[in-house]
């Protein structure tokens, strides 16, 4: 399997994990009487993190 491949199953993986052990503990950072806004709060939080990390590879290997 190509590296490619898979570091975006890892990535697809984790935040899938990542996303269900936060529903677990009920999106804790944000804490709101509506679950819908704590969920997109959590997401934006594990997108951006995914998007840091994408960035910090992609510059690592352009080198």
């Amino acid at each position: 399997m190509k590296e490619s491949t898979r570091f975006v199953l890892f990535v697809v993986v984790a935040v899938a994990v990542l996303y269900y052990v936060g529903a677990m503990f009920g999106f804790l950072p944000f804490l709101s009487q509506n679950p819908a806004v704590a969920a997109i709060g959590f997401s934006t939080i594990l997108l951006s993190a995914l998007i840091a990390i994408c960035t910090v590879l992609i510059l690592k290997h352009k080198d």
